[in-house]
């Protein structure tokens, strides 16, 4: 498949029959692709698994069809030609791979799936404390070198506040609650 209509297309025409991958029931990955499927109208086989390296295996042999990766974890991957990008999840295009669409560009307007990153303290942490090691981060995210790297591995830093990142949580928390209870997950334990 060499591009996201193209996927869409393949998968609602066979319901059931491609796979998609994801790192287990309820992690990041699979919460995304439910997502994806339920936009783009799609029933596939979710195949989870523990390692890395075993979806991307499955994949390299055809067997697991599509898996929405955080961009990280695959960029050596893309880097290498063994996997082919054909959509972005995110709300812009990827620094990392401006030539690749963004899915909302290539027919799931309003999709995004992306990956946040944060510090996070104990509760009741002191408030300047928190305040200065937002700064100290805010300030090293925002020099050449450690944009340059981050981009480089796929990922655009964003720096923010705490109360910024709060709202990202708890907006992010609302949506996942519901394709969780969407598609009947229950705690793994």
């Amino acid at each position: 498949m060499n591009s996201l209509p193209e996927l869409l297309t393949q998968v609602r025409a066979k319901p059931g029959y491609y796979n998609f991958g994801s790192a287990g029931v309820g992690s990041s990955s699979h919460l995304a692709a439910e997502m994806f499927n339920a936009a783009g109208g799609l029933k596939a086989v979710h195949v989870p698994f523990k390692l890395l390296g075993d979806a991307l295996a499955e994949m390299y042999g055809g067997r697991v069809h599509y898996y929405l990766y955080p961009l990280p974890a695959v960029m050596p991957a893309l880097r290498d030609g063994k996997l082919k990008p054909i959509a972005s999840g995110g709300r812009s295009r990827s620094v990392a791979l401006p030539q690749v669409p963004t899915m909302g560009e290539s027919g799931l307007p309003g999709f995004t799936s992306e990956t946040y990153f944060g510090l996070l303290g104990p509760a009741g942490m002191p408030k300047n404390l928190v305040t200065a090691i937002n700064a100290e981060t805010v300030k090293f995210l925002k020099t050449d070198e450690a944009r340059q790297r981050y981009q480089q591995n796929g990922a655009d830093p964003m720096p923010s506040t705490p109360e910024e990142f709060y709202k990202i949580q708890t907006a992010e928390y609302a949506r996942v609650k519901k394709v969780v209870q969407d598609i009947g997950i229950k705690p793994q334990f």
